[in-house]
């Protein structure tokens, strides 16, 4: 699967003009199981903001295997735990949350709706998430370009 392997990058924070590097990696478990680890740090001066870590699951479709349904499960580091579902394709994978729990003590405003996009274009990878929450509607939040090492 073209999104296997490490990948390092630049992003940004869409409603806060906010710049981050963030490294992250696939790493096959079985065949249609990847386990999922990304970091993401503050340019410069290096300091870890979080990451996020979970399982990615790819269920081919049976007539076009190079297609099918996506799960993406992810534990993030500021206590929210989601489960998200979509499809893939040669060039994308597409989820979108089902589920969405956090722990006690985490604080508003709290996170409602997740969509996350994975597009492979000229080599490199773009990943984008869309998020919602208490306080507004779904919406562009954060954009990154990457390239494998």
């Amino acid at each position: 699967m073209w999104v296997e392997g490490k990948w390092k990058g630049k992003g940004r924070v869409l409603d806060h003009f906010f710049r981050y590097r963030e490294e992250f990696s696939f790493v096959k478990s079985r065949e249609g199981l990847y386990r999922y680890v990304s970091e993401f740090k503050i340019p410069l001066i290096g300091i870890t903001l979080g990451g996020e870590t979970g399982f990615l699951r790819l269920i081919p479709d049976k007539e076009d295997p190079s297609s099918g349904k996506a799960e993406l499960v992810c534990c993030q580091s500021m206590g929210i735990c989601d489960t998200l579902e979509g499809t893939y394709n040669k060039d994308k994978i597409e989820v979108n949350s089902t589920n969405i729990i956090r722990v006690a003590t985490a604080t508003p405003p709290f996170t409602t709706e997740l969509r996350k996009r994975f597009i492979r274009k000229d080599g490199e990878l773009i990943a984008e998430m869309d998020l919602g929450s208490t306080k507004h509607a779904t919406r562009p939040h954060l954009t990154a370009t990457f390239t494998k090492e």
